[in-house]
């Protein structure tokens, strides 16, 4: 049994060595392939066992080279393992060094990218920084020159006040100096001519001098212009029945046989303040006399309007015109006074003169 075994193990051994020698010849040529590699375990087991039954047999010269075979071959398929596992270690290492090439490079864009972000973030900070120091800078300028602005126009406030107290106290004198100088006249030096009137009235019935009447004659006439320039100085019909009432006896003291004044008036009532109403008057009064001393003209017709805190002025003559330029070339004290009063009530002047035609001039005055 065990002879039939071991010729059986036998035919088997030398079948098993011819593959062996096959794998070891495909090995030897660098053919070894997936089948070779399948059997390499199997084949150096039996080999090793082909060893040991040869070696039990006292077969020593059939083992040797088998055994040396077998030694060869394990040698070269652990060289081929080691070099497949070096082999595989070394590709797991260029994987993965190019895995931490990967990763570095990417970090490496990363970092670029943060980078640039960063820098992104800087000039759009480094942007709104120098757009709001801009914006700084212009509020400032603006606040200066609008504080510049502020503090001149105070300062004309101030200079305005200033200028309008001083008129105000011109024409509160020049109104008070009038009032003493026609009481003066009226009281005084009126009063005087008519008790010389009367004395030599009687005289002149005793007597009968025709000298003496030509002498009462020019008394009488000094004493209605003494009449005349004392009521101009200080209206007393303004004083008692207002200023619409005082601009008709003006209109009526001033009409002369070859001047024909119109009077026109709407709105006015007594509710005006005194003080306007004497500036009215007196600026009227200016008018007046300069268009019947200067234009030449027939016929003037003056219109006075009042719409609430307004008071309009409108006097159009037919004479020569004069060119208003030549206004502020004047001397006269006339056409400053009527300035001055129209500046005082924060009023507009404004004057149509077209020459050796007509003049019109309209003013509005604040009350």
């Amino acid at each position: 049994m065990i002879v039939v075994k071991f010729k059986y193990n036998a035919f088997a051994i030398r079948k098993i060595i011819y593959i062996f020698s096959f794998l070891v010849n495909i090995t030897v040529l660098g053919q070894f392939h997936k089948t070779g590699h399948k059997y390499k375990e199997s084949v150096l087991a039996i080999s090793e066992k082909i060893s040991g039954y040869s070696g039990h047999f006292g077969n020593y010269k059939t083992v040797y080279p088998y055994v040396k075979k077998y030694s060869i071959c394990k040698d070269f398929l652990s060289f081929k393992t080691s070099k497949v596992k070096m082999d595989n270690l070394e590709a797991k290492y260029k994987i993965s060094e190019k895995e931490r090439q990967d990763v570095r490079t990417q970090s490496q864009r990363e970092k670029v990218v943060l980078q640039n972000e960063n820098q992104q973030l800087l000039n759009w900070l480094f942007g709104v920084g120098l757009v709001i120091f801009l914006l700084i800078i212009i509020f400032l300028a603006y606040m200066v020159k609008n504080n510049k602005k502020l503090n001149f126009r105070k300062l004309k406030e101030v200079e305005q006040q200033q200028q309008l107290k001083l008129t105000q106290a011109m024409l509160e004198g020049e109104e008070r100096e009038r009032e003493r100088i026609a009481r003066d006249l009226h009281d005084g030096l009126g009063g005087a001519l008519s008790g010389i009137k009367l004395k030599l009235s009687a005289q002149q019935k005793k007597e009968n001098i025709p000298e003496i009447d030509l002498v009462i004659l020019q008394l009488e006439n000094s004493i209605s212009e003494l009449r005349r320039i004392s009521r101009d100085l200080m209206p007393e019909s303004l004083l008692r029945s207002g200023l619409e009432t005082a601009l008709h006896d003006l209109c009526s003291s001033q009409n002369q046989e070859d001047v024909a004044i119109e009077f026109q008036s709407t709105g006015i009532f007594n509710t005006i303040p005194l003080s306007c109403q004497v500036n009215i008057y007196r600026i009227i009064q200016e008018l007046l006399s300069n268009a019947i001393q200067h234009s030449g003209a027939d016929k003037i017709l003056l219109q006075c309007i009042r719409e609430e805190r307004s008071f309009y002025i409108t006097i159009e003559d037919n004479g020569c015109g004069f060119d208003p330029k030549n206004i502020r070339n004047t001397k006269g004290i006339g056409w400053s006074n009527i300035r001055n009063r129209v500046n005082y009530m924060k009023g507009k002047l404004e004057i149509d003169s077209v020459i050796l035609k007509r003049t019109i001039i309209n003013i509005e005055l604040n009350i």
